[in-house]
C-alpha cells in the first residue's frame, strides 16, 4: 500500500552524547516502576533486573528496599481495599473482578499485610500460579483434590507446625460426622458402657486405641471440620489468587467449591479471577450447565457478594508514579544520570544543580501530562503496562534532539515544563511509538485503512467501535452477541467475513486485554463463534473519547494512509511535521476533501440499503445517528470541535490563530449544511 510518508524526506539528526547513561537510567527507572510483590514470578522483571545487574553491578540494595518498602512506602491504597475489609466479617465467598494487570494481587497481598500486622485474622493467601506443579497434569480439579491441596496446606501450618496435634484429634473425633460408626467401635472395643462418662483425653493416651481410631478413620480430609477447629482459636479468612492460570472449566470449578466451602464452613473466601473469564463462567451457568447452575443460584441470593477493581483513580495513578519517582531519587543509586547531568552541563553551560533539579521536575510534569483524560483506560486498567509506558516516553523525551521537543525546549528554557507541548509530544509518541513516523505495527488503530479496492477510506472499525460505545450509552448493554451483530453491520453493506476479520484484530490474542479496543467471548479453540459476547474494553472508550479525536492522531494517521498527492501537496521536509501550522492545514484538508465525502457516502450507502425496507428517509438518518455517531455527532464534527479547541495553544501568531480559526468555524457550518443536504435528498 503506497504511503504518503514517502514524500517526507527525513533530514540527518544528530544523535545524543548521552545515550548510553540515559539508557541506564531509563533501566534503573522502570525496574523501580514496574516493581510489585509478584516481580519474583514474572520474567519480564528479572530481565530489567538483569539489564541493571549489567550497567550498575550489584543491586542488592535497592532490591531489598523495594521489598522492605513496598507497602509502606511505595503502594496507593485503593478504595477498594476498605470495602473488602468491611466485607470480610460477612462469611461469605468475595469474588475480586478486574482486567489483567490492574492491581488485583497487589491490593490483596496488602490486605494480608494488614491482618497479619492487626493479628485480628488468620489470612491465609493461596497463589494458584505457585501451584502449577500440583495441577498440571489435570484437565479438571475435582472436589476432594481442591479440597485435599487447601486441607493440607491448613494442617501443616496451623496443626503440625503449631503443635496442636492432639487437640486436633481430640476435636476430629468428638466433631466430625463422618468419626461416628467408628467412635461407637473404639468405645466398644474400650469396653465402655453408654452410660459412662468419656474420657477422650485418656482414651487418645493409649496408643493402641488411638492407633485403631485412625487407622479405622482414614476418610477423605475433613476440611470443613478442621476450618472450624482452627477458628476456635482465630476467625480464618481463604484468598486464591491466580485462578486464571487454568483452564476455564478448572476456573469454574474452583469458583463453584469456593461457593460451597464458605456457605458450609461460614468463612470468607476471597476469589480473585479476571473479569472476561468471569463472564464466560457465569455466562455458562445462565444457560443452565448443571455444573455450575447450583452455585450461580447461590450467587444471585446473595450468598456471595463481588467487586470490580479495574479502575484506579487518576490522582492514585499520579500518586503511584510520584512516590516511586521520590523514592528513586532519594535512594541516590542513578550514577548513570549523574554522568549525563554532569555532560550536559558542560555541554550547555547551565550549572549542575539546575538541571538536576529540573530533570526531577520534568519528571513529574509527564506524569501530570500522562494522566490527562484518564490515559491509563488506553492500557485498559493495566498498571504495569502503564508504568512502563511511561518510562518508555520519558525516554523518548529526553534522547530526541529535534525542535521543538527537545529537553532544552521543554525544561531548561522556561521555569517549569511546557504542559502543552508535553500534551502534543505525548499523542505523536502514542501513534509512532517513538519512531520518527507512524509504523505499521505501532499496535494502534488506523480507521482509515483500506480493506478492499474502493478509492475512498475505509472507516468499518470506526464503525464498529461506535456501535459498540452506544450500545453501552443507549441500550445501558455491556456486550452483544457476533450473531446479531452480523444483523446490525449487514443492513450497511459489510458482511460476516468482513466483520469477523475486523473483530479478531481489534481483539487479537496476541495484544491480550493489556492493549486490545474489544473483548471477544472466544470458544475453546480462542474462535470467535456466533454465540461469542463482543464487548468494548476501556482502551475502545478512551480512543472514541480522547485520542480518536486529537489533532496529532488525525494529523499522523492523515499522513500515513492512501491518499492523493495534494493533501501532501509535494516532498517535505521531517522537521515541517513538528509546525502547529502545517499540522492544522493537513488536518484541515484532510476533513475536508476526505472525511466530508466519506460522510455523505456513508450517509447516502446506509440510504439505499435500508430503502428496501420502505422506510422514512428520517427514520433511516435517526437510526443511523443513534447507531454510530458518538454525543449525536459524526467523526468530521468531533474532529473539528478538537482542533478547534486546541487553536488558541498553537505555537503561531496571533493572527494566525484567528485565520485558522475562522477556517475551521467555516468548514463547520459546511458539514453541518452537508449533513442536512444529505438528509434531505
Amino acid at each position: 500500500m503506497a504511503r504518503n510518508l514517502d514524500s517526507i524526506k527525513l533530514g540527518s539528526k544528530s544523535i545524543s552524547k548521552y545515550k548510553d547513561d540515559l539508557k541506564s537510567f531509563q533501566i534503573l527507572l522502570l525496574s523501580t516502576l514496574s516493581y510489585s510483590p509478584d516481580r519474583t514470578d514474572r520474567q519480564i522483571y528479572e530481565n530489567h533486573l538483569n539489564e541493571l545487574r549489567k550497567v550498575f553491578g550489584q543491586t542488592a540494595e535497592l532490591e531489598a528496599g523495594l521489598e522492605r518498602d513496598f507497602f509502606d512506602v511505595l503502594y496507593v491504597d485503593r478504595d477498594e481495599q476498605f470495602e473488602l475489609k468491611q466485607m470480610i466479617p460477612f462469611n461469605r465467598l468475595i469474588l475480586i473482578a478486574g482486567l489483567a494487570g490492574c492491581g488485583k494481587t497487589a491490593m490483596l497481598r496488602k490486605i494480608k499485610k494488614d491482618f497479619d500486622e492487626l493479628h485480628s485474622f488468620n489470612f491465609d493467601y493461596f497463589d494458584l500460579k505457585a501451584a502449577e506443579n500440583f495441577l498440571t497434569d489435570h484437565n479438571s480439579i475435582t472436589f476432594t483434590e481442591f479440597r485435599a491441596y487447601v486441607y493440607n496446606y491448613l494442617i501443616n501450618k496451623y496443626v503440625n507446625n503449631a503443635n496442636r496435634t492432639t487437640e486436633w484429634n481430640l476435636y476430629l473425633i468428638q466433631s466430625d460426622p463422618k468419626y461416628a460408626a467408628v467412635r461407637q467401635k473404639l468405645l466398644y472395643y474400650a469396653q465402655i458402657e453408654p452410660s459412662e462418662k468419656i474420657n477422650w483425653d485418656n482414651l487418645l493416651s493409649h496408643e493402641h486405641l488411638r492407633n485403631f481410631l485412625f487407622d479405622e478413620g482414614q476418610f477423605e480430609p475433613s476440611l470443613d471440620t478442621l476450618i472450624k477447629f482452627l477458628q476456635t482459636y482465630e476467625p480464618l479468612a481463604l484468598c486464591f489468587d491466580n485462578v486464571d492460570r487454568y483452564p476455564l472449566v478448572m476456573q469454574a470449578e474452583i469458583f463453584s467449591h469456593c461457593i460451597d466451602i464458605s456457605n458450609v464452613s461460614q468463612i470468607p473466601i476471597l476469589l480473585a479471577i479476571r473479569h472476561e473469564n468471569l463472564q464466560r463462567i457465569v455466562k455458562e451457568g445462565e444457560q443452565g450447565d448443571i455444573t455450575y447452575s447450583i452455585p450461580l443460584e447461590q450467587l444471585k441470593l446473595s450468598y456471595s457478594a463481588a467487586i470490580s477493581v479495574d479502575e484506579l483513580p487518576i490522582f492514585s495513578a499520579k500518586d503511584l508514579i510520584a512516590r516511586r519517582i521520590d523514592y528513586l531519587r532519594n535512594f541516590d543509586v542513578s550514577s548513570s544520570l549523574n554522568n549525563f547531568v554532569d555532560n550536559f552541563s558542560i555541554n550547555t553551560g547551565t550549572e549542575r544543580i539546575t538541571i538536576h533539579a529540573k530533570l526531577w521536575q520534568f519528571l513529574e510534569s509527564i506524569s501530570e501530562t500522562f494522566f490527562e483524560n484518564a490515559i491509563i483506560r488506553l492500557c485498559n486498567n493495566n498498571i504495569r503496562l502503564l508504568l512502563f509506558n511511561y518510562t518508555q516516553f520519558f525516554y523518548y523525551l529526553l534522547r530526541k534532539s529535534e525542535q521543538p521537543y527537545s529537553f532544552e525546549k521543554l525544561i531548561l528554557s522556561e521555569s517549569k515544563a511546557n504542559i502543552t507541548l508535553l500534551r502534543t509530544s505525548f499523542y505523536k509518541w502514542l501513534i509512532c511509538r517513538g519512531d520518527d513516523l507512524p509504523s505499521q505495527e505501532s499496535g494502534l488503530l488506523n480507521i482509515f485503512e483500506i480493506f478492499d479496492s474502493g478509492s475512498l477510506l475505509s472507516m468499518f472499525d470506526l464503525n464498529i467501535l461506535e456501535y459498540l460505545y452506544n450500545l453501552r450509552v443507549n441500550n445501558k448493554k455491556q456486550s452483544i452477541k457476533f450473531n446479531d451483530l452480523i444483523e446490525v453491520i449487514q443492513c450497511y453493506g459489510k458482511n460476516r467475513d468482513h466483520l469477523l476479520a475486523r473483530l479478531d484484530y481489534l481483539s487479537s490474542p496476541h495484544r491480550m486485554a493489556e492493549s486490545a479496543f474489544v473483548y471477544c467471548d472466544r470458544n475453546i479453540r480462542y474462535e470467535i463463534t456466533e454465540e461469542s459476547n463482543i464487548s468494548l474494553t476501556p482502551a475502545g472508550i478512551y480512543f472514541l473519547e480522547v485520542l480518536s479525536i486529537s489533532r496529532e492522531y488525525a494529523f499522523w494517521t492523515a499522513l500515513n494512509v492512501d491518499i492523493e498527492v495534494e493533501l501532501i501537496q509535494g516532498t517535505i521536509p521531517y522537521d515541517k511535521t513538528y509546525e502547529d501550522d502545517f499540522k492544522l492545514s493537513i488536518v484541515f484538508r484532510f476533513i475536508k476533501w476526505h472525511l466530508l465525502p466519506l460522510l455523505a457516502k456513508g450517509i447516502e450507502s446506509v440510504r439505499d440499503k435500508r430503502n428496501a425496507g420502505n422506510l422514512n428517509i428520517n427514520d433511516i438518518y435517526a437510526e443511523y445517528k443513534y447507531k454510530f455517531w458518538i454525543w449525536g455527532k459524526p467523526y468530521a464534527i468531533r474532529l473539528l470541535e478538537s482542533v478547534l479547541s486546541t487553536i488558541p495553544f498553537a505555537k503561531i501568531t496571533t493572527e494566525s490563530k484567528e485565520s485558522w480559526r475562522k477556517e475551521y468555524i467555516v468548514l463547520m457550518k459546511h458539514t453541518y449544511d452537508l449533513l442536512e443536504a444529505c438528509m434531505k435528498t
